[in-house]
């Protein structure tokens, strides 16, 4: 018995060492957490900072610039690939704000 535990005590930190370095960063943030205010179709994901100004959002393994330093210096996606528009202005291309998810970044600088 004494082995298994200590098989499993094993296992357990090395998925910790892993989930740190190759995890998610950053703050998870939901739909259900922002309600209305969520700006996106996906339900998801990670906002973080990166180098002071570099406000990244990742949902399913993708990272996608919520700022222009972001996309200027880091490889990601296309927001608008997630980005939900305003239902207010049908026939416009007109974006929900992202500012709830931007002050969540700009916090963790």
């Amino acid at each position: 018995m004494s082995r298994f535990l200590l098989l499993a005590v094993a296992v357990s930190a090395a998925a910790a060492f892993v989930w740190t370095f190759w995890g998610p960063s950053g703050v998870k943030v939901t739909e259900a957490e922002l309600g209305k205010n969520w700006p996106l179709t996906v339900s998801e994901g990670y906002v973080e900072c990166k180098r002071g100004d570099a406000y990244l959002f990742t949902s399913d393994g993708k990272t996608y610039g919520l700022n222009g330093f972001a996309t200027t210096f880091f490889d990601t996606r296309d927001l608008h690939e997630i980005w939900k528009k305003d239902p207010r202005y049908p026939g416009l291309n007109l974006y929900l704000n992202i500012d709830p998810l931007f002050k969540i970044a700009k916090g963790l600088c």
